[in-house]
């Protein structure tokens, strides 16, 4: 009786020697699907204003007029704006179109 047949059936009780272990661990490596390896997300990190009118490459005149206009939009703590790259150019995505 050939290892598929073994597998198939419920209960199978299956000695294995331990030199034969890499050929089954291969062979049932085979037969079922590998879960796909979780994605790490990467947590985005808010940069302080300065830093992101210098990302932009923006003069600090034309990033205020953004903000004034509400293309820009900023997140306040501790009495500071921060910004998060992601959300700038989405603004400026939107702007273009």
């Amino acid at each position: 009786m050939g290892i598929t047949e073994l597998l198939q059936k419920e209960n199978s009780l299956i000695l294995v020697r331990s030199e034969d272990l890499p050929i089954l661990a291969d062979f049932l490596a085979s037969r079922f699907p590998q879960p796909q390896a979780a994605v790490k997300e990467e947590i985005e990190k808010p940069i302080p204003q300065n830093e992101a009118i210098e990302w932009l490459g923006k003069s600090r005149q034309t990033f205020y007029k953004l903000r004034r206009k509400g293309i820009i939009t900023g997140h306040a703590l501790g009495g500071r704006l921060y910004f998060f790259k992601s959300e700038l150019i989405e603004a400026l995505n939107k702007k273009r179109a």
